[in-house]
């Protein structure tokens, strides 16, 4: 009778699972900086809108309008880190529109994330339109 030699392999799964491992680890990490994108731009264009809401009822008080933004994010983004741009279509008096343009960064969990940015930091900017309603400027009918 002849035996056959069989080749070892013991440790050979625990190879394969070592490999797989990490590539679900980086895939899992990737999905989490993903829901964590989506969860921060709906979270600044919510403020940008409640800054817009703001503005339309009281379109001079820019600095009211910063404030209610910052405030808005404040439970996802450090209101230090949050820029407002109020700027107005035409001038703010009845019907024209104000703008508030939000901007702020998230740092990135991923790993990898240093290949699509340096500092893994990404920057988020939306905008939101109101028609303004009311107004005490200067120069309105």
């Amino acid at each position: 009778m002849r035996r056959e030699m069989q080749r070892p392999t013991r440790g050979q799964a625990l190879v394969e699972f070592a490999l797989i491992a990490v590539l679900l680890l980086l895939l899992m990490a990737g999905t989490v900086d993903v829901a964590r994108l989506v969860t921060a731009y709906t979270y600044l264009n919510n403020a940008a809108q409640e800054g817009a809401v703001y503005g339309a009822m009281r379109p001079t008080d820019v600095t009211g309008i910063t404030q209610r933004v910052r405030d808005t994010a404040r439970s996802l983004f450090p209101p230090d880190q949050v820029t407002v741009n109020v700027s107005y279509i035409t001038q703010p008096c009845p019907g024209n529109r104000i703008q508030v343009e939000v901007q702020s960064q998230l740092v990135l969990i991923f790993p990898l994330a240093e290949l699509f940015s340096a500092d893994r930091r990404v920057t988020l900017t939306t905008s939101a339109q109101q028609v303004i309603l009311q107004s005490n400027a200067a120069g309105c009918p």
